[in-house]
């Protein structure tokens, strides 16, 4: 390994502080060079504390300025590493699993040149999750020598680059008349020369966002962002206009006058054109019941410009998306492995295949699901046992789980409905009692937790489904499994390519299910924005709460103490949804009855034996359900028109 010097920069917090040099210590091996601790302004104890270290590679620099950027000057200026790793406080806390992804990137330094990004977001760093959440829109993931990466602003986090790079490029600059550092059009451009690596500076732009993510951006600093970014459009759209001259792209690509833009095709686009002024809101008089709009247009473009390089390059059927996807959606969850799906059924299906499951083994499922639950069971050879819910979380009731366990159970799946978790603390102590295993359907649950657990981290594997209307949808069908066993996650690979575990070798007998390469494009341009989007799904179902408390007979939906509910459908109680539901149609509000028949009464189940009355918590949840709209973008506006419009209903007389 090439000699590292890991620089860290210091907050005036001695706790911070001495938390990051120990998991510094704790990351790095014997073999690194220097740990080079930059400590400036200090005024709470951090110079005692540094005094006490005795590691014979920490060097201690005291500065009486924050260093900012110009760090690295400093860094290369006092030390004799090939390559320098910056690592600021908000990497105090970083999960085990983001060991392995330094250790990576650090292993790839000479090949990468230059990295400035966060690693992949992790929805237990808490400091990320404030970033993430406003700023969604600002990142992307890209892989680069099998390293997933999240590029965007990097407010701290990681920041890689080596000597060989600071010197081509004279050293580096920041203007510091700025609240974000600009980088200076002269190093840009410079840096535009040296090719591969390069290009991150070049999507980034501004390298190194400081405090201003963790807090809410004052009205100033936000507009001078948005400046910077039209700035940017700005520029690409007059490159697009200029290639779309002929004979300017031979003669650039000859002459290198500038660096084309990621993606060159298709009409001048509207950034050329002065900005409108924004229309006056309009009154609502009507709300969709879903509306992917407002989730699509801030990655229109980018999308667009990547389905075209798609079309373009071939790789339609297992392209590197698929796995660059796989990677950061198994991060994203917390488990090991994810292997990509045709749907979330697939994804149940397989994995139930793939743990051997055997002709007459039993499953426990809730009576109340989308029947792909059951479907999965029996496509897979085993045969449902259907137990009746909780009120208190509409998941499978433990209790009755457990009295439905036999000796021909083989595992449990409960169902995290409409996006809150099923009680798996107490499912998961009655299957260790037992000796049955759990498996999650977490098809309608991304992100959402209960207890400390996490949706997918649960079972010996998980089901995602990524249907267009999912929390984190897809253009189109596709799902994904995701587990800790490697070779559960092998064997699925291998069963949904015709049972090949390499080419035209064929050990199992497979089905065809590949997550298609088109998406996981989509999947990766919308993982960012995941968190963000539950948060806003989040805020409108606050919103329906207090709008509807104690309207008429309407029945709230049930959230249990140290649940983070994801919210994928808001599900109202009443005595006539049907009535209510016509009501609401008629002044332009859509709504959906989800599974107004449960599972175990509907006639493709009739050969298991259920009948009215069996399950009366399910049963009376299905005669009563109605979905209200709720989705990212929703407005403040159009909650309260449908709120109005369902108190209307009940103030007839």
């Amino acid at each position: 390994m090439s000699e590292i010097a890991i620089v860290v920069l210091t907050h005036d917090r001695e706790d911070l502080l001495r938390k990051c040099v120990e998991n510094v210590l704790l990351r790095t091996s014997p073999a690194t060079t220097e740990i080079v601790i930059w400590n400036y302004a200090s005024t709470d104890g951090t110079a005692d504390y540094l005094s006490t270290l005795t590691d014979p590679r920490i060097r201690v620099v005291n500065h009486d300025e924050n260093i900012g950027m110009n760090g690295y000057a400093r860094g290369f200026a006092m030390t004799s590493a090939d390559h320098l790793i910056d690592l600021d406080d908000d990497m105090i806390d970083a999960p085990p699993e983001w060991d392995r992804r330094l250790l990576d990137a650090f292993e790839k330094l000479p090949e990468i040149g230059f990295l400035a990004a966060n690693l992949i977001d992790n929805p237990h760093d808490k400091t990320a999750q404030v970033m993430y959440h406003r700023d969604a829109h600002l990142y992307h993931l890209e892989t680069v020598n099998g390293v997933t990466l999240k590029v965007g602003p990097t407010g701290g986090g990681c920041a890689i680059t080596s000597r060989e790079l600071y010197e081509r490029v004279g050293g580096f600059r920041q203007r510091e008349d700025k609240v974000f550092w600009l980088e200076d059009a002269a190093y840009v451009e410079e840096i535009g020369k040296l090719g591969f690596g390069a290009a991150y500076l070049n999507e980034l732009q501004v390298l190194h966002a400081g405090g201003v993510h963790y807090a809410p951006i004052p009205e100033a600093k936000q507009e001078y962002w948005w400046g910077v970014q039209r700035h940017i459009e700005r520029k690409d759209a007059v490159k697009r206009a200029l290639l779309a001259v002929p004979l300017v792209r031979p003669l650039n690509e000859r002459r290198g006058w500038f660096q084309p833009p990621r993606s060159v095709k298709g009409a001048v686009p509207d950034a050329l054109k002065p900005t409108p002024e924004p229309e006056p809101a309009s009154e609502v008089t009507s709300v969709s019941f879903l509306d992917l709009r407002p989730s699509h247009a801030p990655i229109r473009e980018e999308l667009l410009a990547e389905i075209a390089e798609l079309v373009d390059g071939g790789f339609y059927s297992n392209g590197p998306q698929v796995a660059a996807f796989e990677e950061a959606f198994a991060d994203y969850c917390g488990t090991a492995h994810c292997v990509g799906m045709g749907s979330g059924l697939d994804a149940l299906r397989l994995g139930l295949i793939a743990s051997e499951i055997a002709p007459g083994d039993e499953v426990v499922v809730p009576a109340m699901t989308f029947v792909a639950t059951l479907e999965a069971v029996t496509q897979a050879g085993g045969r449902p046992v259907v137990v009746d819910i909780s009120e208190d979380d509409y998941g499978i009731e433990p209790e009755a789980a457990e009295a439905a366990l036999t000796t021909a159970t083989r595992c449990v799946m409960p169902v995290h409905l409409y996006g809150q978790m099923a009680d798996m603390r107490a499912l998961t102590e009655i299957a260790q009692r037992r000796g049955v295993t759990i498996v999650e359907d977490a098809c309608q649950a991304h992100s959402a937790e209960r207890d400390g657990l996490r949706a997918g981290t649960v079972g010996l594997f998980s089901g995602f489904s990524f249907y267009p209307g999912k929390n984190l949808g897809a253009m189109g069908d596709a799902g994904a499994l995701v587990t800790f066993h490697p070779e559960l996650a092998a064997t699925a690979r291998a069963l949904r390519e015709h049972g090949q575990r390499s080419h035209y070798r064929h050990d199992i007998e497979g089905y065809t299910s590949r997550l298609d390469t088109i998406q996981a494009i989509v999947l990766l341009r919308k993982l960012p924005l995941l968190d963000g989007w539950n948060t806003q799904r989040s805020k409108a179902a606050d919103f329906y709460r207090e709008a509807l408390a104690g309207v008429g007979d309407i029945g709230l939906p049930p959230v249990p103490e140290g649940s983070t509910h994801v919210w994928h459908r808001y599900v109202i109680r009443t005595a006539d949804p049907e009535a209510l539901a016509a009501f609401l149609a008629d002044r332009g509000v859509g709504t959906v009855r989800n599974y107004p028949e449960p599972v175990h009464l509907a006639p493709a189940y009739a050969s298991l034996g259920y009948r009215e009355g069996q399950f009366p918590v399910a049963e009376a949840l299905a005669r009563e359900a109605l979905s209200i709209p709720l989705y990212p973008g929703v407005s403040e506006a159009q909650l309260e028109y449908v709120a109005a419009s369902i108190r209307a209903y009940f103030e007839r007389g």
